[in-house]
Protein backbone atom coordinates (compact mmCIF):
# COMPACT_ATOMS: atom_id res chain seq x y z
CA UNK A 1 0.00 0.00 0.00
CA UNK A 2 1.33 3.46 -0.98
CA UNK A 3 1.06 6.21 1.61
CA UNK A 4 2.46 9.72 1.95
CA UNK A 5 3.19 11.03 5.48
CA UNK A 6 5.05 13.68 7.43
CA UNK A 7 8.04 11.80 8.77
CA UNK A 8 8.48 11.52 12.54
CA UNK A 9 11.31 10.39 14.78
CA UNK A 10 10.12 6.80 14.27
CA UNK A 11 10.97 7.15 10.55
CA UNK A 12 14.56 8.30 11.12
CA UNK A 13 16.15 4.82 10.69
CA UNK A 14 14.33 4.42 7.36
CA UNK A 15 15.51 7.83 6.17
CA UNK A 16 19.12 7.14 7.20
CA UNK A 17 18.96 3.85 5.30
CA UNK A 18 17.52 5.62 2.23
CA UNK A 19 20.31 8.23 2.39
CA UNK A 20 22.87 5.47 1.93
CA UNK A 21 21.78 4.95 -1.69
CA UNK A 22 24.68 5.67 -4.06
CA UNK A 23 22.89 8.54 -5.79
CA UNK A 24 21.35 10.14 -2.68
CA UNK A 25 22.48 13.80 -2.75
CA UNK A 26 24.05 13.86 0.75
CA UNK A 27 24.46 11.68 3.82
CA UNK A 28 22.23 12.32 6.79
CA UNK A 29 22.79 11.84 10.48
CA UNK A 30 20.40 11.27 13.37
CA UNK A 31 20.98 14.70 14.93
CA UNK A 32 20.03 16.48 11.70
CA UNK A 33 16.99 14.27 11.20
CA UNK A 34 15.55 14.98 14.64
CA UNK A 35 14.89 18.48 13.29
CA UNK A 36 13.79 17.34 9.82
CA UNK A 37 11.39 14.64 11.04
CA UNK A 38 9.27 16.18 13.73
CA UNK A 39 5.98 15.24 12.08
CA UNK A 40 4.20 17.81 14.26
CA UNK A 41 1.47 20.24 13.43
CA UNK A 42 3.21 22.24 10.68
CA UNK A 43 2.71 25.55 12.47
CA UNK A 44 5.28 24.34 15.05
CA UNK A 45 7.73 23.13 12.42
CA UNK A 46 10.84 24.77 11.08
CA UNK A 47 11.73 22.09 8.59
CA UNK A 48 9.72 19.02 7.74
CA UNK A 49 10.49 15.97 5.63
CA UNK A 50 7.65 14.16 3.91
CA UNK A 51 7.95 10.57 2.74
CA UNK A 52 6.24 7.99 0.59
CA UNK A 53 6.13 4.42 1.80
CA UNK A 54 5.31 1.37 -0.27
CA UNK A 55 4.21 -1.00 2.46
CA UNK A 56 7.09 -0.75 4.96
CA UNK A 57 9.75 0.62 2.59
CA UNK A 58 10.52 4.34 2.34
CA UNK A 59 10.89 5.06 -1.38
CA UNK A 60 10.70 8.85 -1.71
CA UNK A 61 11.32 11.97 0.38
CA UNK A 62 10.99 15.73 0.02
CA UNK A 63 11.87 18.40 2.57
CA UNK A 64 10.26 21.81 3.02
CA UNK A 65 11.83 24.64 4.93
CA UNK A 66 9.12 26.48 6.82
CA UNK A 67 11.80 28.23 8.85
CA UNK A 68 12.59 30.20 5.70
CA UNK A 69 9.08 31.39 4.86
CA UNK A 70 10.39 34.53 3.27
CA UNK A 71 8.83 37.44 1.44
CA UNK A 72 8.86 37.69 -2.34
CA UNK A 73 7.85 40.93 -4.09
CA UNK A 74 5.69 39.16 -6.72
CA UNK A 75 3.71 37.20 -4.16
CA UNK A 76 0.23 38.43 -3.11
CA UNK A 77 1.02 37.86 0.58
CA UNK A 78 4.75 37.91 0.03
CA UNK A 79 5.35 34.45 1.51
CA UNK A 80 7.43 31.71 -0.05
CA UNK A 81 8.34 28.25 1.30
CA UNK A 82 11.52 26.55 0.10
CA UNK A 83 11.85 22.94 -0.97
CA UNK A 84 15.30 22.01 0.23
CA UNK A 85 15.64 18.42 -0.92
CA UNK A 86 13.93 15.62 -2.85
CA UNK A 87 14.76 12.02 -3.69
CA UNK A 88 13.00 8.97 -5.16
CA UNK A 89 14.76 5.62 -5.39
CA UNK A 90 15.87 5.07 -9.00
CA UNK A 91 13.73 2.01 -9.71
CA UNK A 92 10.55 3.88 -8.66
CA UNK A 93 11.06 7.19 -10.46
CA UNK A 94 8.39 8.47 -12.87
CA UNK A 95 5.60 6.86 -10.83
CA UNK A 96 4.26 10.15 -9.42
CA UNK A 97 5.75 9.98 -5.92
CA UNK A 98 7.59 13.31 -6.20
CA UNK A 99 4.37 14.97 -7.30
CA UNK A 100 2.52 13.33 -4.38
CA UNK A 101 5.06 14.82 -1.95
CA UNK A 102 4.94 18.20 -3.64
CA UNK A 103 1.15 18.26 -3.21
CA UNK A 104 1.48 17.52 0.53
CA UNK A 105 3.95 20.38 0.91
CA UNK A 106 1.72 22.75 -1.09
CA UNK A 107 -1.22 21.91 1.15
CA UNK A 108 0.69 22.51 4.39
CA UNK A 109 2.40 25.66 3.03
CA UNK A 110 -0.92 27.20 2.06
CA UNK A 111 -2.97 26.04 5.05
CA UNK A 112 -0.53 26.71 7.87
CA UNK A 113 1.64 29.54 6.52
CA UNK A 114 -0.60 31.29 4.00
CA UNK A 115 2.28 30.96 1.53
CA UNK A 116 1.78 31.95 -2.09
CA UNK A 117 4.83 30.33 -3.65
CA UNK A 118 7.10 27.33 -3.34
CA UNK A 119 10.65 27.69 -4.54
CA UNK A 120 13.69 25.48 -4.98
CA UNK A 121 17.13 25.51 -6.52
CA UNK A 122 17.31 24.26 -10.09
CA UNK A 123 18.75 20.85 -9.14
CA UNK A 124 16.02 18.75 -10.84
CA UNK A 125 14.60 21.02 -13.52
CA UNK A 126 12.74 18.36 -15.51
CA UNK A 127 10.69 17.30 -12.49
CA UNK A 128 9.90 20.86 -11.44
CA UNK A 129 9.09 22.00 -15.01
CA UNK A 130 6.68 19.07 -15.27
CA UNK A 131 5.02 20.38 -12.09
CA UNK A 132 4.60 23.93 -13.50
CA UNK A 133 7.60 25.60 -11.86
CA UNK A 134 9.30 28.40 -13.75
CA UNK A 135 12.85 29.73 -13.54
CA UNK A 136 13.20 33.18 -12.02
CA UNK A 137 15.94 35.69 -12.60
CA UNK A 138 17.69 34.45 -9.44
CA UNK A 139 18.26 31.02 -11.07
CA UNK A 140 15.69 29.47 -8.77
CA UNK A 141 12.45 27.73 -9.66
CA UNK A 142 9.06 28.97 -8.47
CA UNK A 143 5.44 27.94 -8.50
CA UNK A 144 2.38 29.80 -7.27
CA UNK A 145 0.24 27.68 -4.96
Amino acid sequence: MIKSIRLTKENIPDLIKLSQQDDFPFKLNEKMLKEYCKGEDPIKMCVQTYGVYDDDKLIAVMTASYLNVFFHKDSPHGKTVQISGAYVIPERRSEGFGTMLLEAIKTDAKEYFNADYLCCDTYAPDFFFKNSFIISSEDRMWIMI
